[in-house]
């Protein structure tokens, strides 16, 4: 995915630099060709990603207003120009940024949200448990701040609601912080978060859904984390592992917490 973007950036270099210098017709017909090549490709993988990365409110269809409006003020040559300009820089930068943030946008946004693909590395840590409470006490555990602080971490402060963060601490110093992705009332309750073993400054970060049905004998309680597969292999065995054991002792406290 990184290299067919950054090939269709190249390709937008190539469509909008000879108009700018008054190339020859043949040079403007031969860029032409190469950015119509991966034009298709751009703009499908382009807008996923900004249609799942941006707000809904943010969302809209200002590229030909924009360039119609440059056109008109400064003339089609110099709207050309800048475009050239802007199309190198965003090539560079995403050139050089393509190999962290990608990474972080595949795997969390798209992988863990939207079922994902063949990966190398497991990408999905899941484990059920059987709770002998009613739902709505077994939601008021994982979503509410008393709850995660008791059984999750030992203290937790914010806001849980779609778009909101929580954070959990613990007397040894540590911290996590969680922004929550989904909150669907009695049943689904989401999160993402830092991957354990990365360093705090890492944007990459794993989607956590726990799910919750009612059963016979109580609740059932499904928890789900993935975005793994975007981690090397070094990380990858740190945090995929780690997390693996992690969760199971922390459902063992969840249900030991709603017991009472």
């Amino acid at each position: 995915m990184t290299r067919l973007l950054i090939a269709d950036a190249v390709g937008t270099v190539l469509l909008v630099a000879p108009v700018a210098l008054d190339a020859p017709v043949w040079a403007v017909a031969a860029g032409a060709i190469v950015a119509g090549a991966g034009s298709s490709v751009w703009r499908i993988l382009v807008a996923t990603i900004r249609q799942n990365l941006s707000p809904p409110d943010l969302l809209g269809r200002m590229s030909a207003a924009l360039a119609g409006g440059a056109a008109e003020i400064w003339g089609v040559r110099a709207a050309f120009a800048g475009a050239t300009v802007i199309s190198v820089v965003v090539l560079v930068a995403f050139t050089v940024d393509a190999t962290v943030r990608l990474p972080y946008i595949n795997g969390n946004q798209m992988v863990a949200i939207h079922g994902g693909v063949p990966m190398a590395f497991p990408d999905r840590i899941e484990r059920t448990v059987h709770i002998g409470r009613p739902q709505e006490q077994v939601w008021a555990a994982i979503t509410t701040a008393e709850g995660l602080g008791t059984w999750f971490g030992e203290a937790a402060e914010g806001e849980v609601k779609v778009g909101g963060t929580v954070e959990l601490s613990w007397q040894s110093g540590d911290t996590a912080r969680l922004r929550v992705e989904r909150l669907d009332p009695q049943s689904v309750f989401a999160y993402s978060w830092h991957i354990y073993g990365l360093p705090e400054s890492d944007p990459r970060r794993t989607y956590v859904e726990f799910t919750l049905t009612p059963d016979a004998e109580g609740t059932s309680l499904t928890v789900v984390e993935t975005g793994f597969a975007q981690l090397d292999h070094d990380e990858h065995a740190k945090a995929f592992d780690g997390n693996t054991r992690g969760w199971k002792h922390e459902l063992d406290e969840l249900v030991a917490y709603v017991h009472g």
